[in-house]
Order: structure tokens, then C-alpha cells, then sequence
């Protein structure tokens, strides 16, 4: 009876069937890795495919590996035009050099004597210019040494230290106004007249429209009237008359530049050889004259009076064109061109602020308490004092007011 393999040792191999193997047990195999990787390599069974067999499907290459594609033909083309291109440049550059080359040759074998070897010289230097240029280079740098870069600081240095050129004057435009001189009595009314009424006041005497005269200010002498072109500026001049009576004005008139100077220590009185003194207000003008060569427009002494104890008195010239500085009678000191400043006074009555002698829009306060003239039932007023500027318990208008305007350098 042939013995059975013990329960759970799986499946044994079949008998080998080869006519060289003879009867008996059969042996089994010998398990090594050399073995195993022969199994593995024995062919599996194929799955079945979901989507189906196609063996008559060729399989398709990659288009990298297919050879050039029709986009080689126009790569080609726009090289052999490249090509075509870069060959006529070279052709026309062929031409233009033999040309220069061959002139300048013929040129040279005109010469004889000392001026072919000056000729030669001059053509080595062509050759090598004409040669830069086939090769595209520019033309080589200079040496620099430690002179030329002095020499280069030394340069740079004074034009940094040269002074700025002054710019020219720009052409001024023309002053068109046209003064109307009040009367002192009269400026203190002239100034609550509102600029609006007194354009159409002017406008309706001399038949003009509003915007022929645009502006019209207050000045410390009366009004400044600003046409608004020649035209009207001449209108305004020939009815002088009209301008003058509609305005309560004693005169019209054009500006006029005056360039007025200080002359300090200016003699206050003068002897002669004989003793007799001399009126110096009499020679005054003609001394002004001799020493600028123009005829003052006004001379007068200054407000502060004379020094007796020096005997010297500043006097003051207007003229109207500007002098170099100057002396008088061979004793005073240099004439000093005085440089016009705003003139800052306290708008009394009127709002008690220091401002220019313009249109005050403002409303009116009382120079005593700083409330508004029109709350006043009694007059003068009785109440406490109180600036109008710092509040202070003062008068508007004290000297101790820090809103007080101070001279300063003038």
C-alpha cells in the first residue's frame, strides 16, 4: 500500500513523463535563488484587456523620433536669407574699402620728394582707421596717467568754484496804473469807500464798462486804479477832469519810479573864506548834480533835524534814475539807497489791526474796549480798557501791545 503525504503539505509535483527518468519516487527539486528568479521570469498569463484587444494597432513613436518636420524647410529658409543678407553687407563693405584703398593709393603715388613719406605716413594711419572699422572696434581709450588726472581735478575743481552766472533779467511788464491824489482832509472818508462802488462810479462818468477797470486799491495818497490795457489807461488820462471830480481827486497821475537816497553827515551850515555863512538848502541841487549828473526831483532834510553839536544833517534825494554811491560837499559820508518797506499802521478807526493802508474788510471795533463801534449806546466809551490786539487791559494802540509792529534795521 503506498504511503500518503501527511495532511496540509499542499500539492506534490507530478512524476516527471521523460523516457530518461525511471520508475520510482519522485525527488523533489531543490530550492535556490538562482531557481526562484528562473520562475519568476517564466511567463504569466495575460489579463484581459477592458477596453479590448487591437492586435493590428501599430504602435506609434514619439514625433521626436520620427525625423524633421515640415518646420525644418522654414527654419532653412531664414538661414540661406540670413546668409544672403550678411553676403551683400559684405560684398558692398568689399567695395567701399578697395574704393578708399585704391584712392588713397593713387593719391600717395601723386606725390614726390618729402611729401610721399608724409603721404605714407598719413596712410598707415588710414589703414589701421579703415581696419577698425571691418573689425567693428572703436577706437582705443588714451593712456591715462597720474597727470591727466590731475590735471582733470584741477579742471573739475574750478568749475565747481566758479560763481553762478545771473540769470537776465526778465522784461518787466507795463504799469498801467493811474493815481487819483486825495486831499489830506479827505482820505479818511476816501478809505470807507468800497473798491466796487468806486469802479462804478468811474465807469458811469466816463462811460466805460466794469471790466475795463478790473481793480481799484487803496493807497496812503488816495486810489490806484488798474486798467485793463492801454486803451483805457489813455481814456482814463484824457478825462483827467471827470476822473478827478467823480473821486474828489486834486490830481491824476501816471507812476513814476524815483530812486531816493540818504546821504548822512552832509554839512549843516557852511562859511566862506571870508566868514560869511552859506545857505546850503540854496546850493544843494546844484551840488547834487555836479556829483551824479542828474536833477533831483526832490531834496529835503531829514525829519530828524540837524545835530548842532556835530553841525550835520542827513539829507534826502530822490532822483530818478539810479546813481553810483556818492558824496557831497567833500565831507559826507557815501549816499545810501533807502529800500522802501510796507508801512504798518493801526487801522484806527476801523478794525485796530496793523496792516498797509489797503481796503479793510473788517468790521469795526472800539479803540478802547475792542468791541464793535456799532454796540456802543454811549460815546466815549466807558467801559474798562481792553486791547483789541493782546487784550490786554490797555487802549488798543499801546506801546507795551506785543502786536505792536517793531522797526527793525530801518
Amino acid at each position: 500500500m503506498a504511503s500518503q503525504p501527511p495532511a496540509g503539505s499542499g500539492p506534490q509535483p507530478a512524476p516527471s513523463a521523460g523516457p530518461d527518468r525511471g520508475p520510482g519516487p519522485s525527488q523533489e527539486p531543490i530550492s535556490t535563488p538562482r531557481a526562484k528568479r528562473r520562475r519568476d521570469t517564466e511567463a504569466q498569463p495575460l489579463r484581459p484587456s477592458l477596453v479590448g484587444s487591437q492586435p493590428n494597432t501599430p504602435v506609434t513613436t514619439p514625433s521626436t523620433a520620427q525625423g524633421p518636420s515640415n518646420a525644418s524647410g522654414a527654419a532653412t529658409g531664414s538661414i540661406l536669407a540670413a546668409l544672403d543678407e550678411q553676403a551683400r553687407l559684405f560684398e558692398a563693405r568689399k567695395d567701399v574699402f578697395l574704393t578708399i584703398a585704391q584712392s588713397v593709393d593713387n593719391v600717395v603715388s601723386s606725390f614726390e620728394g618729402p611729401k610721399k613719406q608724409i603721404a605714407k605716413e598719413a596712410t598707415a594711419c588710414v589703414i589701421q582707421a579703415l581696419k577698425r572699422l571691418m573689425n567693428n572696434e572703436a577706437a582705443p581709450a588714451p593712456t591715462r596717467n597720474w597727470a591727466a588726472v590731475a590735471a582733470s581735478a584741477l579742471t573739475s575743481t574750478s568749475i565747481q568754484n566758479r560763481a553762478p552766472t545771473r540769470p537776465q533779467a526778465q522784461t518787466q511788464p507795463e504799469d498801467l496804473r493811474v493815481f487819483a491824489r486825495i486831499p489830506e482832509e479827505g482820505l479818511e472818508a476816501a478809505r470807507k469807500n468800497a473798491p466796487f462802488a468806486l469802479r462804478r462810479t468811474i465807469c458811469q462818468a466816463l462811460s466805460l464798462q466794469l471790466a475795463d477797470i478790473p481793480h481799484v486799491y487803496h493807497v496812503t495818497t488816495g486810489y490806484s486804479l488798474k486798467p485793463l490795457n492801454k486803451l483805457v489807461q489813455q481814456s482814463l488820462l484824457t478825462n483827467k477832469q471827470k476822473l478827478a471830480d467823480c473821486l474828489g481827486a486834486f490830481r491824476i497821475e501816471t507812476p513814476k519810479k524815483w530812486f531816493t537816497y540818504a546821504v548822512p553827515r552832509c554839512p549843516y551850515q557852511l562859511q566862506s573864506l571870508d566868514g560869511n555863512n552859506i545857505d546850503v538848502s540854496a546850493i544843494i541841487e546844484e551840488a547834487f548834480i555836479v556829483q551824479t549828473g542828474h536833477k533831483p526831483v526832490l531834496a529835503r532834510k531829514s525829519r530828524l533835524g540837524p545835530n548842532l553839536a556835530t553841525n550835520e544833517v542827513t539829507w534826502v534825494v530822490s532822483l530818478t534814475a539810479e546813481v553810483t554811491p556818492f558824496r557831497l560837499f567833500n565831507q559826507s559820508n557815501r549816499a545810501q539807497l533807502i529800500r522802501k518797506k510796507r508801512t504798518l499802521l493801526r487801522h484806527n478807526p476801523g478794525c485796530q489791526r496793523y496792516h498797509t493802508n489797503r481796503y479793510c474788510g473788517r468790521r469795526p471795533l472800539c479803540d478802547n474796549c475792542g468791541k464793535p463801534s456799532d454796540s456802543h449806546e454811549t460815546r466815549p466809551c466807558l467801559a474798562k480798557p481792553k486791547c483789541a490786539n493782546c487784550f490786554g487791559p490797555f487802549q488798543a494802540g499801546h506801546t507795551d501791545c506785543p502786536a505792536r509792529p517793531i522797526l527793525v534795521n530801518g
